[in-house]
């Protein structure tokens, strides 16, 4: 069994474990747990209403114990009426192919000498959980984290069907729930362009990474003469921050969340000025770069990848 210790992700003091949650005596807050899922976050979903994801992990968990990985995905989609079926299908070659994807970016980490032997694995925005799947063969602990948590119920499914084993939770990137020096190597794989505050995150990542550890993020490149992955619209990566979203809302009725539209000047911009000594960014020709086997259309956009070393 897989154990990694959790303390508050405000106060960072130590937290006691209950029945049904974790307890911050300094501040006397409560951290439920949900299908053995703790829930951390100090921010909520952007993307989704309180009262929705309450119904949406309701009726997860009472159709849990009877259906499949592949079930309760179709069963997550059709309880989002606001997502176009144009991109429900999309996204679920997406899911399809995330265990295919996950071992390509292993090989990638491998390729760049930064993939430790066994140790502590992080992944921030583990979503439906195909990478903790593939990094389940290779680290002693595994966990995986997001903010959304029917997302982390999809991925705990995903691990019981697959015989692995992985800790998830859900928690904010910003504020994570770990001690200080505590994994191996953290990878955030599309999901720094989806939070409020990329370089806090980059500290975080790097605050919870033994010494020697290694991060590795990868990104969208907005300057990519391709359509926006996410959406698959044309130009909408030129837009400014703020009107991302609009613009994604007004094309295909949905917002995608895009918070920061990262390339690789970004990422070495943030490794020189926030202490991630080692770090620099790249755009590999290598199966981390190719993206058409998860979604049709053109050639994939390549990637901003950033890779930085913990001074040992």
């Amino acid at each position: 069994m897989q154990v990694i210790e959790f303390i508050c992700p405000l106060c960072q003091g130590p937290l006691r474990r209950e029945s049904e949650a974790y307890v911050c005596a300094r501040d006397q807050r409560s951290y439920p747990v949900t299908l053995g899922i703790p829930d951390f976050r100090v921010c909520p979903d952007q993307l989704v209403q309180p009262d929705t994801e309450q119904a949406l992990v309701a009726r997860l968990l009472a159709e849990y114990p009877n259906r499949s990985f592949a079930e309760l995905v179709d069963l997550d989609r059709s309880l989002r009426p606001a997502v176009p079926s144009s991109l429900t299908a999309r996204r679920r070659v997406h899911i399809e192919g995330g265990v295919v994807r996950a071992k390509s970016s292993l090989a990638e980490i491998h390729r760049l000498g930064a993939l430790p032997a066994q140790g502590q694995f992080l992944e921030i925005g583990c979503g439906t959980g195909g990478f903790l799947v593939a990094a389940a063969d290779m680290f002693r602990t595994v966990v995986g984290l997001d903010v959304s948590l029917p997302r982390l119920v999809l991925a705990k499914k995903q691990l019981e069907e697959t015989g692995r084993q992985a800790i998830v939770i859900s928690a904010c990137a910003e504020s994570l729930p770990f001690s200080d020096k505590s994994f191996h190597l953290v990878v955030g794989s599309d999901v720094i362009e989806h939070v409020e505050d990329p370089v806090q995150v980059m500290r975080e990542a790097y605050r919870v990474l033994v010494p020697g550890g290694a991060i590795f993020l990868a990104t969208p490149n907005r300057w990519s003469l391709t359509p926006e992955p996410h959406v698959n619209v044309w130009g909408l990566d030129s837009c400014q921050r703020h009107g991302v979203n609009a613009m994604s809302r007004w094309c295909r009725m949905f917002p995608i969340g895009i918070s920061a539209c990262s390339t690789g000047s970004k990422f070495d911009d943030c490794s020189v000025k926030h202490g991630l000594a080692g770090g620099k960014s790249s755009f590999p020709h290598s199966p981390l770069n190719t993206l058409h086997d998860c979604r049709p259309g053109p050639a994939p956009p390549c990637r901003s990848i950033m890779h930085s070393k913990t001074t040992p």
